[in-house]
């Protein structure tokens, strides 16, 4: 009986600590850019051990405010697991793309709760117009030439 006592005894001491612990880590609304990394090869280099779990190596965080949280910056977050990161979080699908994620941030566990995300397509450097719009090309053609279009019939 003393022992069961006990065992109850530490079990609702253990559940007061956990429910203490959690209530203490409120998570933050934040929107981070950043580039999705292989945490090996992050950490170790071109030697780094096979591994397919991905980091958010943090550029910009900002909170929901949209204010800057400018100590973050060069940090690796780790994804908490959810539907919304599976595609960051393991295999090569975003590997080494920039991405700019929304979510919830818990700053001790340095992770971060996903609950949307887009990948960042880099502009060109010029206007960012990739010259694949033939209409705007500006070509002289002789008028009186005979074009593919026009079938001569016979």
């Amino acid at each position: 009986m003393m022992k069961q006592v006990v065992a109850l005894g530490a079990l609702v001491v253990f559940v007061f600590m956990m429910a203490t612990a959690h209530a203490a880590e409120e998570a933050v609304e934040v929107s981070v850019t950043g580039q999705n990394v292989n945490l090996a090869k992050a950490l170790c280099g071109d030697d780094a051990p096979e591994c397919e779990v991905n980091v958010l190596k943090v550029a910009e965080m900002l909170d929901a405010n949209g204010n800057a949280l400018g100590e973050y910056d060069g940090k690796m977050l780790h994804y908490l697991p959810a539907d919304a990161a599976a595609d960051l979080m393991t295999g090569d699908a975003h590997a080494d793309k920039t991405v700019t994620v929304k979510g919830l941030f818990y700053d001790s566990a340095q992770a971060i709760m996903i609950t949307d995300f887009e990948v960042v397509v880099a502009a060109d450097a010029d206007d960012g117009d990739d010259d694949d719009d033939w209409d705007d090309w500006d070509i002289w053609i002789p008028s009186d030439t005979t074009t593919v279009s026009q079938k001569q019939e016979i």
